[in-house]
């Protein structure tokens, strides 16, 4: 998949099976469309979301939790009260021993405690 969409963009490497370089032919793309493409991706890796504003039910769906009135000061301040609004990346790759300590219905995202940013 990720061969096909760099092909899309004008990809020029070598197949691992062969030495000579795969030439891809050109496309030209509009810099409209690079740039919604850019704003996109930039969109999806900041939306953060606070600890409660979602929850999960037992059988998979997740809904707005209306009786969310926003976090209290003290909680605010904690990276651990925020989630990345997307599907969770890391939490597949924690410990059973890790997971224990959190709430199933709150705590099905990705928390922010543990992000270290790029390049530092």
């Amino acid at each position: 998949m990720a061969m096909q969409r760099d092909l899309a963009l004008g990809w020029m490497g070598t197949v691992p099976w062969q030495d000579t370089p795969l030439l891809s032919p050109q496309v030209q793309i509009k810099e409209e469309t690079r740039l919604v493409y850019i704003i996109d991706q930039i969109d999806k890796a900041v939306a953060i979301i606070p600890r409660g504003a979602l929850f999960k039910t037992p059988f998979g769906p997740t809904h707005v939790n209306r009786t969310f009135e926003g976090l209290s000061l003290s909680e605010a301040k904690k990276l651990s009260s925020y989630f990345h609004f997307r599907e969770p990346i890391e939490l597949k790759n924690k410990t059973l021993l890790e997971k224990a300590d959190l709430d199933p219905s709150l705590d099905f995202m990705d928390s922010l405690e543990h992000d270290v940013p790029k390049d530092s």
